[in-house]
């Protein structure tokens, strides 16, 4: 979802899958960073987070776990927290990140 808001590689395959689009804290801070330094306002931003129809998803205890356990394994390809987040958020909730 990340990948399609910010208009990144891979952002659209989201096109072509159903929701509802799951959106970690985690991962609205990197949306919310990227488009303000682009120059969008915040309250810009959710606007079209919501008008898109994506749930909010609190970034938990065990999410966290679940990302911190993913650090070692992904450590070759260099993912970020970010992208820990997200693959923790779609692990849990057995959806595609």
């Amino acid at each position: 979802m990340v990948a399609a808001i910010l208009d990144e590689p891979g952002g659209d395959e989201m096109a072509l899958r159903d929701g509802p689009f799951l959106l970690s804290a985690v991962n609205l801070c990197e949306v919310l960073e990227r488009l303000g330094a682009d120059g969008d306002t915040t309250a810009r931003t959710l606007a079209m987070l919501e008008a898109l129809g994506l749930m909010l998803v609190d970034f938990t205890p065990d999410l966290a776990a679940i990302a911190a356990r993913l650090k070692a394994p992904t450590r070759s390809v260099g993912l970020s927290l970010g992208d820990r987040a997200c693959l923790a958020l779609a692990l849990r909730e057995q959806r595609p990140c």
